[in-house]
């Protein structure tokens, strides 16, 4: 089942938009994607490294456990770094660059 939001999703590389597209709908199901999700999936996105949870605060404007529920959700597609702790897309192949 995919969202309106998730079906708007454009820019991916070539070939890996059906897989995506899938992959964001089981994950965010009816969820508000514009609201909850692609804030941090573009900041993330245009990332050249990593973000902290402070990065993600600051450059969205998200509340500090607005930011830790919204990584949740997210989690199949991100991978988080310990020291210090921080975010980026698992597959760089959604990275741009």
């Amino acid at each position: 089942m995919q969202t309106d939001g998730v079906a708007a999703m454009s820019g991916f590389p070539a070939g890996l938009d059906p897989l995506y597209r899938d992959s964001l709908a089981r994950v965010i199901g009816r969820r508000d994607w514009e609201q909850e999700s692609a804030p941090l999936m573009g900041l993330l996105s245009v990332a050249r490294e990593s973000l902290t949870e402070t990065n993600l605060k600051n450059f969205s404007g998200f509340k500090q456990r607005e930011i830790k529920g919204r990584l949740a959700g997210l989690r199949p597609f991100i991978e988080e770094s310990r020291t210090p702790r921080a975010y980026r897309f698992y597959h760089q192949s959604v990275v741009r660059r």
